[in-house]
């Protein structure tokens, strides 16, 4: 959909072409689109001219002789071209508003989510559609912001954002450069944002739209300002589009997730999250995960181990059966199962189907339940794809040969060389962590790197 940017631009190019032109006829190919009366539409706009142009948010105004204003919003895919019509209409074309210079001004809209109302300059204002939009950024105090931000404590940042009643003009691909230049984490409830937070926002949106104005805007998948002409801001985007390429900041890779449906590319390690945090520690079997997880144990931080929510789902009847099945067993045998799974992938995977969606649910449940942090130790986190339900992924790694003498020891039923045929793949994706904690086995060591990264969550 474009956003402010790209509806200024195209507001722009509009002025250009058509005021002072006067409009002789009309043709409406898909009348569905015009959301006033439909008589009256055509025989209050012919023989009116283009005066002016106005936009609000994402709201195009013509203003034409008479106190006409016909209202527009392109929505998803609306576009317009400005050319002498020729005898094969163009793809995808709606209305046709014939000029008394022989051009014509053409809208297109494949999808026809787009809409056009006519109203009067002393009603366009107040019509509910256009009243509930607020103010744009340029027009916004930080304190004004905050407070409408405030309406919605409970709400994602990002979503709030997105929100036309909050904050005019900003789409899903400024929100998230926004977000990313004011090192915001978009999962960040709104009710922890400080007035400094929001000033930081508002600048940032302000100067993200202003750049993008210069630049025409966008031209991501199908935007066009007017006559199929692109846009040039998306050579300037920091994050939107770029998940998995480096963070231009720290070279992490870039993070992507859906907060409310809405496709969202953020840097986990620039971008902290305010509030309440959720806490993934991960690494291989005997790493020491639990040391490290035990070790965030305070006021402030609640633990849990995965290993432990995973036998309790072993006891839940549903789960417990198909297990039972799969393996062909008649009761629970985790050091047979264990094993079976490292020498046979398919059986890995079959388990992983009945085990990782209840274990998602059960995690969930956990972060609702607390207010405060929440520190989890995920053994698997990257193969249960679960490293986007975590604010933070902190990586426990021991040398190779320390790992195998101390797990030979612990756990003589273990096929060490099947696990770690079976998971030696963790390493590839230390690079994804926010934090890696190399574990010497030196308790005061492990304390000082746990400390160092509380220190560093709650800056």
């Amino acid at each position: 959909m474009p956003e402010l940017p790209e509806v200024e631009t195209i507001k722009k190019a509009l002025e250009s072409l058509i005021i002072g032109k006067k409009i002789i006829s009309i043709d409406i190919l898909k009348p569905k689109l015009i959301k006033s009366d439909l008589d009256s539409f055509k025989t209050k706009l012919i023989g009116k001219t283009f005066l002016k142009m106005s936009r609000h948010g994402k709201y195009l105004f013509f203003h034409l002789d008479d106190e006409l204003v016909l209202v527009n919003h392109l929505r998803m895919e609306g576009k317009y071209q400005f050319k002498h019509p020729r005898d094969e209409i163009e793809s995808h074309a709606r209305i046709i508003f014939h000029l008394d210079d022989g051009n014509a001004l053409i809208y297109r809209d494949s999808r026809m989510f787009g809409m056009y109302y006519l109203s009067d300059e002393l009603h366009y204002q107040n019509l509910d559609f256009v009243k509930k939009v607020g103010k744009e950024p340029f027009f916004l105090d930080a304190k004004e912001l905050f407070n409408n931000i405030k309406k919605h404590p409970e709400t994602e940042i990002k979503t709030v954002l997105l929100n036309q009643e909050v904050i005019a003009g900003l789409g899903n691909i400024y929100v998230d450069e926004t977000l990313f230049k004011s090192r915001i984490n978009p999962c960040s409830k709104a009710k922890y944002l400080t007035l400094d937070d929001v000033s930081v926002i508002l600048k940032n949106a302000i100067e993200v739209l202003n750049a993008a104005i210069l630049k025409g805007g966008s031209t991501i998948k199908s935007y066009k300002s007017i006559d199929d002409v692109d846009g040039h801001f998306q050579t300037d985007l920091l994050v939107y589009g770029k998940a998995n390429e480096p963070c231009p900041n720290c070279a992490k890779p870039l993070k992507f997730m859906k907060i409310n449906g809405r496709g969202t590319t953020y840097c986990s390690r620039c971008q902290k999250k305010i509030g309440q945090k959720f806490i993934a520690v991960t690494g291989l079997y005997g790493s020491g995960k639990s040391k490290v997880t035990h070790l965030f144990e305070d006021n402030e931080y609640k633990i849990y181990s995965c290993d432990s929510i995973i036998k309790e789902l072993y006891d839940e009847l549903e789960i417990q059966d198909k297990v039972l099945t799969l393996f062909n067993i008649e009761q629970i045998d985790f050091v047979r199962i264990r094993n079976a799974i490292f020498k046979d992938e398919k059986l890995d995977k079959k388990l992983k189907n009945i085990l990782y969606p209840a274990l998602k649910e059960k995690i969930l449940k956990i972060f609702k339940k607390h207010e405060e942090n929440v520190v989890i130790e995920v053994p698997l986190l990257f193969d249960a794809k679960m490293e986007n339900m975590f604010d933070v992924v902190i990586g426990v790694t021991l040398p190779d040969d320390r790992r195998e003498k101390f797990i030979i020891n612990r756990d003589k039923s273990l096929d060490y060389k099947a696990y770690y045929d079976a998971h030696n793949h963790f390493c590839d994706h230390l690079k994804e962590c926010d934090y890696v904690i190399t574990n010497n086995k030196d308790e005061k060591h492990l304390a000082k790197e746990v400390l160092k990264i509380k220190e560093d969550l709650d800056i």
